[in-house]
């Protein structure tokens, strides 16, 4: 992705100083690293994150009503230059322990970057807070998400 800066077209990587990602073998496409998790073991620090509770709306189908999403903001070392928020959502049947997760969540923190993780509808922990599990149906959830990390980056 590019974006103008001035007459000059900058990549926004170049711009934020981060490395792109590369693959690694054997772990080739999003299917392979997905998996990975499964078959390879990681010690990664205790999770010292805020917890944080969005609401969200009944879906406008009607079939999951209103309650709350489940996040973990993560601030990182240097909190006085925080760079920016990002959102991570898990895929489907994942949640925010998944360890990939949390890896790319480290990386970034590391590069500045406070992180919120969320959980969707039906994944645990926070299965309990929202009926239903995460669709297609239920992409209103993530408008108050968006709106809450967007809140969170004015904020830090």
């Amino acid at each position: 992705m590019e974006i103008g800066k001035g007459n000059t077209k900058t990549n926004l990587l170049d711009q934020l100083e981060i490395t792109p990602f590369n693959q690694r073998f054997p772990w080739i496409g999003g299917d392979l690293q997905t998996l990975r998790d499964t078959f390879v073991s990681e010690s990664l620090p205790i999770e010292n994150s805020e917890r944080i509770e969005i609401s969200i709306p009944e879906i406008p189908s009607g079939y999951f009503g209103s309650g709350y999403l489940l996040a973990f903001l993560d601030r990182p070392i240097d909190s006085v230059n925080i760079r920016g928020v990002v959102l991570m959502l898990h895929g489907l049947g994942g949640s925010t322990r998944r360890q990939g997760l949390r890896r790319m969540s480290m990386a970034l923190l590391e590069a500045g970057f406070a992180v919120l993780r969320l959980n969707l509808r039906g994944a645990d922990p926070g299965r309990e807070l929202a009926g239903g599990t995460y669709s297609a149906k239920c992409d209103s959830d993530l408008v108050p998400a968006i709106l809450t990390a967007k809140k969170l980056s004015e904020s830090l």
